[in-house]
């Protein structure tokens, strides 16, 4: 999904995607490789957003790495917002037992990334990065909203020069 916006006067490409799982790494590749081709066709600055899985994080387990985030860093010319703001901080949000019903988070990947083209980032004179999820909302039998925790990220622009 893909929305182009003005902020601050200044046009943006606002991307949301979900790629296929780990279990099945050559499908996610192709659809990197694809959405990597795409983005550089586009003209705008762009900031992309998604559950990627493919771990960002050192000491993942070793079968939720794929070479998709490698690719989107490489190929795709693209920064992460929690490097960037967090440097190798954890910054993990995956994952939930998928009915939910975890006691606590069990998390041990870095799969929901927010990115930025390197036109969108030199935009941006500010980024407020948090996580959120990762509190039940029901304490006496927890649940939990989603089987993931998410990412959310306020931008300040640059003013225009």
């Amino acid at each position: 999904m893909a929305v182009e916006a003005v902020v601050d006067d200044a046009p943006l490409l606002f991307v949301s995607t979900h790629l296929e799982t780990q279990n099945y790494p050559a499908i996610q590749e192709a659809q990197t490789r694809q959405l990597i081709k795409w983005t550089q066709k586009q003209k705008l600055p762009i900031v992309m957003v998604g559950d990627f899985n493919s771990a960002a994080n050192v000491g993942a387990p070793a079968d939720r790495y794929t070479r998709t985030y490698d690719m989107l860093l490489k190929y795709g010319s693209f920064e992460d917002l929690w490097v960037t703001t967090h440097g190798d901080a954890a910054g993990l949000t995956c994952c939930y037992e998928p009915n939910l019903l975890s006691a606590t988070p069990g998390f041990d990947q870095r799969i929901d990334l927010i990115l930025m083209d390197k036109v969108a980032a030199r935009m941006v004179s500010d980024v407020d990065l948090s996580i959120v999820g990762i509190d039940a909302f029901q304490s006496e039998q927890p649940r939990w909203a989603s089987d993931h925790a998410g990412l959310v990220a306020t931008l300040t622009f640059a003013p225009k020069k």
